[in-house]
């Protein structure tokens, strides 16, 4: 067991060191056929990772709306505390650590805002811990699915602009240096709403389920290549048709996904990239949606529990792939969402 910890850590600070080195670079131009500003990113090795190793859990539905709280949960003495509060209340939204270690977050859904589904992007600072309001998305997006890519950027998927509008299929980039959004040519194959995207070891990203409507879940994959800036079909189907899930990238480069809005709410399964294929994993003792799953630096997965199941959440190990009781949450997050800080 200490071996295995020992040999994890190391892949650690190996996928540290590679990723410092493609940020430092200049990024690929993603507009050649568009143009864009964007292209000029560049982020020096100083400003990269400055997290505090914690999880941030921000906003979901409270009581009746939308709720602007945070709360940070620290692994290594398992411990919560209140953390700073954005400045508009949100469910349905997505959240992104950045390279220098600040997490943004990104449209969603407010109660007390007209209209109700936001554009708005606000950025916690990880050395000032303060919310700041950064500008507006192109689009209003509520449910989005965002990703940091290897150049620095920030892609932000779908979502939808009003209840009665079908899911969007555009996508467009924030890019966390001059803090402005660009246009994306890249268009989804499928209109489908809650979906989760994750960022493999080459760079591309892999998008996974989603639903269309009411108890509609689906079980397809697509690809976005960010050298083409566009998406790509996928044969690679999952084994269970998902919705409302969550997905994490393990330190070994796979992504484990757990719950679903309905019949798979109990179950996880793993895609491995080298093999491109999924198989299933343990199953979870709490139905499990509307929920959110960040990757520890130890390794394990800490998996905020949705719908219906209170404040409780998971650790999965994957040294023993099983499922231990986590802390209990400050607030009830449904529909929030959690990433490093």
């Amino acid at each position: 067991m200490f071996q295995w910890r020992i040999e994890q850590e190391r892949k650690l600070v190996e996928e540290e060191e590679k990723w410092i080195v493609a940020l430092a670079n200049n990024v690929d131009d993603l507009f050649e056929n568009g143009g864009g500003d964007a292209k000029c990113l560049v982020v020096s090795g100083e400003s990269v990772r400055k997290q505090h190793g914690l999880v941030l859990l921000s906003g979901g539905k409270k009581y009746a709306g939308a709720d602007k709280t945070t709360e940070i949960y620290d692994y290594r003495n398992n411990s919560i505390k209140e953390g700073p509060p954005m400045n508009i209340p949100r469910e349905q939204h997505a959240s992104v650590s950045l390279p220098n270690g600040d997490v943004a977050v990104f449209g969603g859904f407010s109660d007390e805002k007209e209209p109700h589904c936001l554009s708005s992007c606000e950025v916690l600072g990880v050395e000032k811990s303060v919310f700041c309001y950064v500008g507006d998305m192109l689009e209003r997006r509520s449910s989005p699915t965002a990703v940091l890519l290897n150049n620095g950027l920030v892609l932000i998927i779908g979502g939808y602009a009003a209840g009665r509008e079908p899911p969007l299929v555009t996508c467009e980039f924030y890019n966390p240096i001059d803090r402005k959004f660009y246009p994306s040519k890249a268009t989804t194959n499928f209109r489908v709403l809650w979906r989760t995207a994750s960022l493999l070891p080459d760079g591309t990203v892999i998008l996974c389920g989603g639903g269309g409507g009411h108890r509609v879940e689906f079980g397809f994959t697509e690809f976005y290549d960010p050298v083409s800036d566009s998406f790509l079909y996928s044969r690679t189907a999952m084994i269970h048709r998902r919705r409302e899930h969550a997905a994490a990238r393990l330190l070994d480069g796979r992504i484990m996904l757990v719950g679903d809005h309905d019949h798979a709410a109990y179950s996880t399964e793993f895609y491995d990239p080298v093999e491109d294929k999924f198989t299933l994993g343990p199953n979870i003792d709490y139905w499990l949606n509307n929920s959110f799953a960040v990757c520890l630096p130890n390794g394990r997965v800490f998996i905020g529990i949705g719908t219906n199941t209170g404040r409780r959440t998971r650790i999965y190990d994957p040294l023993t792939n099983s499922f231990k009781k986590g802390k209990r949450l400050l607030y009830e997050r449904e529909w929030g969402s959690g990433t490093l800080y």
